[in-house]
């Protein structure tokens, strides 16, 4: 069986979180179908009866860029299309990774593409209870929700001692370390503390 997976660019594939899904899938003989990031109305024209799955992942880069106006626009064509899927027989997998999409200048908008996904998904994958609880009170979405608890990637972040991990980045033991894992972006509130009653040493990574 084939699966439209968005995103579905190289880079996006080979990440940390998507690899590792798409080896697994693989293990059951489950392929994906070949894409760029975006979905048209000609492919799902094509493709129809080919790929029978579309597995969604993160979805604002669908819509949100631009202005008010051209990010509306931008989603009514987004939708209008996985309408298009549903209509032609295709079946929606959601992972509902966010409530919210982590960068979102247009709240408005990215409510209503939640809400829309919550009851155009035949399936919405949550990694924990809260998703599902979250899908139900703000979504209304309460059936077709499968947990599936986000796992470690070993390979990606292989294991290492605290003493060893301080030597090899030249820290002093006698320092706090703060660790700050992932994108320095402004909606992570990144501060670091004004008093130093430590030494702080501040590791971003």
């Amino acid at each position: 069986m084939k699966v439209l997976m968005l995103p579905s660019s190289q880079p996006n594939l080979d990440g940390p979180y998507m690899r590792p899904l798409v080896d697994g899938l693989a293990k059951y003989t489950i392929e994906l179908a070949d894409m760029t990031d975006w979905l048209s109305g000609g492919w799902l024209l094509a493709n129809r009866g080919r790929v029978p799955v579309i597995h969604l992942h993160w979805t604002a880069y669908h819509y949100a860029w631009g202005n008010f106006r051209e990010s509306a626009r931008a989603l009514a064509s987004f939708l209008s299309r996985l309408t298009l899927a549903r209509l032609l027989g295709y079946r929606i997998v959601w992972t509902f990774h966010n409530y919210m999409p982590h960068e979102r200048p247009y709240p408005i908008l990215h409510y209503l593409e939640r809400f829309a996904l919550s009851h155009l998904a035949d399936r919405i994958i949550v990694h924990c209870e809260r998703g599902r609880q979250l899908l139900g009170t703000r979504m209304l979405r309460f059936r077709g929700i499968v947990t599936i608890p986000l796992g470690v990637f070993p390979d990606s972040a292989p294991g290492i001692s605290r003493v060893d991990a301080r030597n090899q980045l030249d820290i002093d033991d006698q320092k706090v370390v703060l660790l700050f894992f992932g994108s320095v972006r402004p909606y992570k509130g990144v501060t670091v503390p004004g008093k130093r009653r430590w030494q702080w040493h501040v590791l971003c990574c």
